[in-house]
This record gives structure tokens, sequence and C-alpha cells, in this order.
């Protein structure tokens, strides 16, 4: 035998000797922890587990933190920022002021317009129509619109921009001349009034309408016999328990004083934006909401709570413009592909407001950014969320599924699949600093079989470490 050969055999060795000391000494300590702590009565609630998982991210809420305070002070940045990571909020901050002019500051429970992510509820409402087989998207829009000067125009065609409607809000800055702020039935009646011609022939085209969104507003309402926000109210807000969410008009007796304001910055000032003729129009825009409420309807997208999984994912799914051009535009979502992931999301821009919320679908994780400001930054803000959100993502996906398999099975199954990972991969990295503070809470808490068990698996970790240290030349 050559002597490297001789070597590698002997460093072969040496690990498999170590892989099963290391399980003999954590399996003999668990043993005893079992004789010391009854199992049956240490177990953690949902809150505490929940816990613990935002522990082992407190890196990447430190470094998240740092970056908003950086656009907040330098930037003049005022908002709200939920970020969730495999379905977990574990970033949920405020930065600025709800009021410029008393420098009352924001809190998470601020309700922001939340501008053209409301086109995702007014999909949805189409959706759970169309599930009670009250509708179908091939119907055309005069079955449920009558008096209109546009026939051929079908329900899918307005769901995803392709009606070639033209826009409305040129319509109503031209020719609206009474005081009050008009309602979508209003709108339906100027357009047919002015009779304009469609830009294009349905379905030809892709062209992001407003327009198309307002007339959804109203067969919702023709097809239901409720007024738009009374449906979605009942239908959406209330059975996600969405209870900081509606839909406001300015054109209905229904103000709600809790929302706060849009501002526009001119130099160093910014100053309120008074409501204007758009705001009685709702369908295109118009749901206020929260972060916290924004996040329950991403999670109940995962699933049927409104209308069926087969359902959803025709809303998720890009265009096909003739059959030939892929359009990344579903029912009220962009699509697009970043970091491996299938991006559902939607940005919004009105009167103040700059909003984005995105939905990495296959990792299950999510940001939302509301900005009550008209400042120029939410998209930079956004890419950099989303790049501080995926980077190390391996070592914290890792962390969480050994801390997981400790809390929730055992402590020797946990070492089962870290040496085993270790030695399929040769790279499995973990957050050995994430387990200790996840174990010093536990400990803080009283749980001291938990405590224990993650206080081993981050000696194993530290123990492989250093000896993959030591063995480098």
């Amino acid at each position: 035998m050559q002597i490297g050969e001789y070597s590698s055999v002997m460093k072969h060795l040496l690990r498999s000797t170590l892989f099963v000391f290391f399980l003999f000494i954590f399996s003999f300590s668990e043993d005893n922890a079992g004789s010391e702590w009854d199992s049956s009565i240490d177990l953690l609630s949902i809150d505490e587990k929940e816990q613990v998982r935002t522990l082992l991210l407190k890196d990447k809420h430190a470094e998240l933190d740092s970056l908003m305070q950086n656009y907040h002070k330098r930037y003049r940045f005022h908002g709200n920022i939920l970020v969730a990571r495999n379905g977990l909020p574990f970033f949920h901050e405020s930065y600025g002021l709800a009021n410029q002019y008393n420098d009352k500051p924001l809190d998470t429970n601020h309700i922001f317009q939340v501008a053209s992510i409301s086109k995702q509820f007014t999909a949805m409402a189409i959706m759970i129509l169309k599930e009670r087989d009250l509708l179908s998207y091939n119907d055309t829009v005069n079955e449920y619109i009558h008096n209109i000067p546009y026939e051929r125009i079908t329900v899918k065609q307005l769901l995803n921009h392709t009606s070639g409607l033209p826009n409305y809000m040129w319509v109503l800055e031209h020719h609206w001349d009474k005081k009050q702020k008009p309602y979508n039935d209003d709108i339906l009646r100027l357009m047919a009034e002015q009779d304009l011609p469609l830009y294009f022939r349905p379905g030809r085209r892709y062209d992001y309408s407003n327009t198309g969104y307002i007339y959804l507003a109203a067969i919702v309402e023709a097809v239901s016999g409720k007024k738009f926000p009374d449906f979605v109210r009942e239908n959406i807000f209330k059975p996600l328990d969405m209870n900081n969410s509606f839909v406001y008009s300015a054109a209905l007796d229904n103000d709600y004083p809790e929302k706060v304001d849009g501002y526009y910055r001119r130099w160093r000032r910014f100053y309120k934006i008074e409501e204007s003729v758009h705001d009685g129009v709702v369908g295109d825009k118009n749901v206020y909401s929260t972060t916290g409420d924004l996040f329950k309807w991403d999670q109940a997208l995962y699933t049927n709570k409104l209308v069926s999984k087969e359902t959803l994912e025709e809303a998720f799914t890009p265009l096909k413009l003739r059959n030939r051009y892929e359009i990344p535009y579903g029912f009220g979502f962009r699509i697009k592909e970043r970091y491996g992931n299938k991006v559902v999301y939607h940005n919004g821009l009105w009167e103040g407001f700059r909003l984005n919320f995105a939905r990495y679908t296959d990792d299950r994780h999510t940001v939302i950014l509301l900005n009550n400001t008209d400042i120029r930054i939410n998209n930079y803000i956004a890419r950099r969320l989303e790049r501080i959100l995926f980077k190390n993502d391996d070592i914290y996906t890792n962390t969480e599924s050994l801390a997981m398999i400790s809390l929730e099975e055992s402590l020797g199954e946990a070492l089962d699949h870290y040496y085993l990972m270790k030695e399929k991969t040769g790279d499995y990295k973990v957050n050995g600093e994430a387990l200790k503070r996840a174990a010093k809470y536990l400990e803080r808490i009283d749980h001291p079989e938990k405590a224990f068990r993650m206080n081993k698996l981050y000696e194993a970790v530290n123990g492989v470490e250093k000896e993959q240290l030591a063995s480098k030349p």
C-alpha cells in the first residue's frame, strides 16, 4: 500500500470512529436526560417554537434592521416592513412617522392604502364567484354590465389585461363635471357616454389596465347583489381574520379615520396629499391593509380557505397570448423567477403610497414593504431585503432543520441527521451560535430538557467544525 493511500484510509477510519463515538456519547446523554425530565410535560407551545425559530434568525434580523435604519436616516424612508422565511415572519418593524405634521410614529398596526396590490383581492372576488358557478371566465362583460359599448371582452381578458379598454382616469379627469366623487357605476355610465374606441381588439395584446379592474368590481356587484367593499369584507377579509383591512371609497359613506395619509416630498419637507376625484373608484386600488393582514393573505394563498388550489394555480400562471407569447401576469398577480423561486408579486403606486408585496412560493418566503411617501426608493429597498433574505440561505435552513428535529423528535435523530448530511455533502454548514441562543431562551422559559438537547447539538456542531479545522494542512 502506498503512503498516500495508507494516510487516506487512516483518516477515513478516524472519521468513522469519531462519528460512532459522538453518537454514543450524545445518545447516552439523551437517555440520562430522559430519566431526569419527563418529556411529556416539557412540550413547547406553538408560540415558543416560533420564538426559537426567530432566535435562529437573529443575525439576519440585525442585518435587515441595519439596512432599514440607514434608509430611514439617509433617505427619509417612512413605512412598515415584514419579512418572512418558511412561513415565519421574523422581521416586522416600523420606521419613521405616520403623520408628518405631529411627529406621530408609525407602528405595525397602521393601515396603508395598498394601491394596485388591491387587484389581487378583486381577482379573488371573481375567482370565488367562478367557483360558486355564478360566472365563467369566458363570459362576456355585457352579460353582466348593460348599455356598454364593448361587447366582445371576456372576464378573463379583464383579469389578465388583454381587454384593450381605454383609460378611465383620462375620461374622468376630462369629462367628470360634478362635485361629488364618482363610484364605479358613474364611471361605467361616463365611459358609455363617451364611447371611446378600444386600444386594440380584445385578446390581441397585453396592456396593463386599471379600467379592466373597475369593470371586474362592477361584475362582482352585479352577480352578488352586494357593494364591492361589502363583498370583499364578507368573503375575503372576514374568513381570513384580516380585521384591519377594508375597501375604501370616498363616494360611499364609509370613512375610516384610522388609515394613514400619503405624503409627497418637496425639498426637505413632506406635504399631505388630499383626496382626488379618483378616490371614489374601487377594484383597481383603494384596499387598505396592514403588513400583518397582508401576511395572513399571503399564507391563505397556500391553502384552499377561499378557493381551490387548482383555481389559485391558474391565477399564478403566466398568460399565453395568442398561444405564442408568454406574458408574466396571471389574475391580479405578476410572476417572475428569482433565487430559484417562483415569485408571485405585485407593486403599488398611488398618491403618496409606494408598496411592494412579493411571495417566493417555492421556499414560502415573503417580503412586504409599505411606504406612505412618494420617495422613489421602494424597489431598491425591496431588492436589498430580498438579497439579505436569501443570503446564506442553506445555513439557516440547515440550522432550523436540526433544531426542529431535536425539539420535535429527539437529540439522537437530530445528530443522526447532522452526521449523515455532513458525511453526504462534505459541507453541511450550521450556525452553532444560533443554537446556543435558542438553548439560553429555552432555559429562561423553563424547558430544561429542550435546552439540554439544544446545547448538546451546539457542542456536536462545534466539535465537528473544530475537528475539520485541525485536519487542514
